[in-house]
């Protein structure tokens, strides 16, 4: 017990200074060896021929591929309509902006100008290319009843 003491009291140091380390063991004493290995010869490592998965395995793969190759592709095709009918979508805008400014001109061009009933008729006959119904061709109604009318059928030619 007291050597234990001693021996501890040695591994203590004062100061900052470390001492180099000596052996604790004093050479009288018998070095303890342990006994070495034999050394077994190693197997050869054995080279898997296979890809490490079976056939429905990698089946089943193949096929999570493809679909989500075709879904991708899809959405890209939809993608591109989708954008392709935005930009129709602006154009027609802009078509029925500039119409509706044309048509807002000829109303006002329309009320301030007076026409007669020949003027009406030259532009009927000469641009809209309008004639006249020959007798046969005009049918007459005659309503009765006054008020409220539900047709069921065609009316007879």
């Amino acid at each position: 017990m007291e050597q234990r003491k001693y021996q501890y009291m040695a591994d203590y140091e004062n100061g900052s200074a470390v001492r180099k380390l000596q052996p604790q063991w004093e050479p009288e004493q018998e070095e303890v060896r342990r006994p070495r290995r034999l050394e077994q010869p190693q197997e050869e490592p054995v080279i898997k021929t296979g890809l490490g998965i079976d056939l429905i395995s990698a089946l089943l793969l193949m096929s999570a591929i493809a679909v989500t190759l075709l879904v991708c592709v899809n959405y890209l095709k939809v993608q591109s309509d989708v954008v392709q009918l935005n930009k129709s979508i602006s154009g027609l805008e802009q078509q029925l902006s500039s119409l509706e400014k044309e048509n807002n001109a000829l109303e006002s061009v329309l009320e301030n100008e007076q026409y007669d009933l020949e003027t009406v008729y030259q532009m009927a006959v000469g641009v809209l290319g309008m004639v006249y119904p020959n007798n046969n061709e005009v049918l007459y109604y005659n309503n009765e009843a006054e008020g409220y009318y539900r047709q069921y059928q065609d009316i007879p030619e």
